[in-house]
């Protein structure tokens, strides 16, 4: 048999470069969202920025990160759960059946 699989680990590599690309895009588009949605804390016209300024927008960037983080988790949380329930729900069900 000759060697094969080169169109595999070529596909492999195009699908870990996509996987790559698309996580920087998802990256940079939540950037733009917290700047933008922070944003707020900068009145237009205004090019200095002064200390208290400056820990006022950290301050809502540290919020929204934390905030995101909880629903996350809570996402996270939720589909465990769920994953369980199926998993036991299913054992019960074949043992019944079989």
């Amino acid at each position: 048999m000759s060697g094969g699989g080169g169109g595999f680990i070529a596909d492999m590599i195009a699908r870990l470069k996509a996987n790559e690309a698309m996580k920087n895009e998802i990256l940079k588009r939540r950037a733009k969202y917290i700047y933008y949605k922070t944003s707020s804390a900068l009145q237009p016209g205004q090019r200095e920025v002064t200390q208290v300024r400056v820990e006022a927008i950290r301050q809502k960037i540290r919020e929204e990160s934390r905030h995101e983080r909880i629903r996350s988790l809570w996402a996270l949380l939720i589909t465990i759960v769920l994953l369980i329930g199926l998993y036991f729900g299913l054992q019960y069900l074949l043992h019944m059946l079989f």
